[in-house]
């Protein structure tokens, strides 16, 4: 009798220790951990910005934000900032038991143009703010940045701004360049794609024959003038130059365009000069 007790106990030891890991793994590690961002006072804990930020510079290991996360009740979590001037912060994991931590935010992405870029960091309903400065590139002026980038005339208004992006896309066997901006002032948003038929843009593109598209809209997105295939009008962009090695492409364009009520206006003056990346 003796000898049965010693080989059960040992069996149902391992019933029950069997039975409190699953639990732990199903309550601990797949229900989203709950905390805050904040301190008792309501103001958010330290944060510190890591590594070196420089245009058309991809982040790399070194591009971190540390957070300081109060974590209340453990479980799974995801933190994340916005996407804001082509780059981000991010991390995921699971927090093992409530205190305070430490977390790493990875950086993703790369940097468009050289300025302060404000991020907002959310973790269980809070958020907080922080900055990062970008650096200017130092292997070429980027004219991107210009407030001439960009520019044409219709009737007696002149409009330019700079670049956002001019971004290399490819679909099947088509090679599209996209081209985004934005006025000065930021109230005004200039588009322009042209159909490639390699990744080096070269020759001229019309929107009546398909290989470009012209829109020029408010900030709200209501079109001021666009030009595309079929609508009557027709804008033609011809490149005058580009420069392979730093991916800098002169172009002009002008023809015609239609304005928020359909009517078929001219366009005269346009330029552009961006760097491709």
């Amino acid at each position: 009798m003796k000898q049965l007790t010693l080989i059960l106990i040992p069996a149902l030891l391992l019933v029950f220790s069997g039975c409190s890991k699953e639990s732990s793994f199903e309550t601990g590690f797949a229900t989203p951990a709950t905390g805050t961002l904040k301190d008792s006072l309501g103001d958010c804990d330290s944060m510190s910005v890591n590594g070196i930020y420089t245009e058309n510079q991809q982040l790399n290991n070194t591009n971190t934000v540390v957070i300081t996360v109060n974590v209340l009740s453990a479980g799974t979590y995801r933190i994340a900032t916005d996407t804001a001037n082509g780059f981000s912060f991010v991390d995921s994991g699971f927090f093992a038991a409530p205190g305070i931590y430490q977390v790493t935010l990875k950086g993703n992405g790369k940097p468009i143009l050289p300025m302060t870029t404000d991020f907002t960091v959310t973790f269980a309903g809070s958020f907080c703010d922080f900055s990062v400065g970008v650096n200017p590139g130092t292997s070429t002026n980027n004219p991107n940045n210009a407030d001439t980038a960009w520019m044409f005339d219709q009737g007696t208004s002149h409009y330019h701004g700079h670049v956002d992006s001019a971004l290399v896309k490819t679909v099947g066997s088509i090679v599209y360049l996209n081209i985004y901006g934005k006025t000065a002032t930021n109230d005004s948003t200039f588009y322009v794609q042209l159909q490639q038929s390699t990744p080096t843009p070269s020759g001229s593109y019309s929107t009546s024959a398909g290989t470009a598209v012209f829109e020029f809209k408010t900030g709200a997105g209501a079109i001021i003038y666009e030009s595309r295939q079929a609508d009557g009008s027709n804008l033609v962009f011809t490149v005058t130059g580009y420069d392979a090695t730093n991916k800098i492409l002169d172009a002009t364009f002008s023809g015609t365009a239609k304005d928020a009520t359909a009517a078929v206006v001219p366009i005269a003056g346009g330029k552009m000069k961006v760097q491709v990346q």
